[in-house]
């Protein structure tokens, strides 16, 4: 296992918190706004860990296909 060692004060976790405010000043608080910052901030931890981050998979369902003839 590792240790990513993340602290407040770490660049990341600024810019994460910046971008959570200037969604705020334009009054977007939504999941969707947050979920978007949040994406961004494990994006970069993921780089510097060299990991890749998959955010959404979706998956199709056989009864999705079915009857839509």
């Amino acid at each position: 296992m590792f240790d990513l060692n993340i602290k407040p004060t770490h660049k990341p976790i600024k810019t994460y918190y910046a971008e959570l405010e200037r969604y705020a000043q334009l009054g977007e608080e939504n999941e969707g706004t947050v979920r978007a910052a949040f994406q961004n901030l494990l994006q970069r931890y993921c780089y510097q860990s060299d990991f890749t981050l998959l955010c959404e998979k979706t998956r199709s369902l056989a009864s999705d296909t079915e009857g839509s003839a």
